[in-house]
């Protein structure tokens, strides 16, 4: 990782009260700050501004060089978070219980991403249903169901070219292209996996 110091520009995941209140935040170093937490050790922070009204305020150990790490980590964290609540539902019973005490439903958007694909699961699973949410469209603002389609992405890391099919979804209201956080982990292997068979091949034509 290169040096944390003012100026230089670096990703970082903000985090709130509730372990699901998290945000992916960027910008360049205006201060490094230590802070004694509630449990009396002092902390360093990093502020990053992103050029916008305010600054964000990132444990150190939250912070990343790049845009691709902080997603991953991102992602990884909430990997685990749903496989902790889907451990605590067996039944279907208990599948209600957990809707019902997590406000699944209550809004046409339900914005907790961690507890509405722990649903989403365990509903197959107990159940047999296969649910698919409606997704918030950037585009019409409005919340729509989407098509699932592919296409090819081309990337470069450590001198390595690679490409790979990217899963992603398309507003079935006004045709843009939508954002489907259920795919991003099923990407994330296809991208893993065409970069080990890219560098592979490179090693071989060696």
């Amino acid at each position: 990782m290169k040096e944390l110091k003012i100026g230089n520009h670096f990703w970082g995941i903000q985090r709130g009260s509730d372990e699901t209140d998290r945000t992916i935040v960027d910008g360049k170093i205006i201060s490094i700050n230590k802070i004694r937490n509630h449990e009396g050790k002092l902390v360093t922070y990093i502020e990053l501004d992103n050029g916008f009204v305010s600054s964000s305020s990132v444990n150190i150990d939250d912070i990343y060089e790049s845009g691709d790490e902080a997603m991953n980590a991102y992602h990884e964290e909430s990997r685990h978070m749903i496989d902790k609540y889907k451990s605590t539902i067996n039944t279907i019973g208990d599948l209600i219980i957990f809707m019902f005490n997590n406000g699944v439903g209550y809004d046409e958007y339900y914005e907790n991403y961690e507890v509405y694909q722990t649903v989403i699961e365990k509903a197959k699973e107990l159940l047999g249903i296969k649910l698919k949410r409606k997704i918030l469209c950037n585009y019409c603002h409005k919340t729509s169901l989407y098509k699932t389609c592919e296409k090819p992405v081309t990337k470069e890391a450590l001198g390595v070219e690679y490409t790979y099919l990217e899963k992603y979804g398309v507003c079935e209201n006004c045709g843009c292209e939508i954002c489907v956080p259920e795919y991003y982990e099923e990407n994330l292997k296809r991208m893993r996996q065409a970069y080990s068979d890219a560098e592979s091949k490179k090693k071989g034509d060696k």
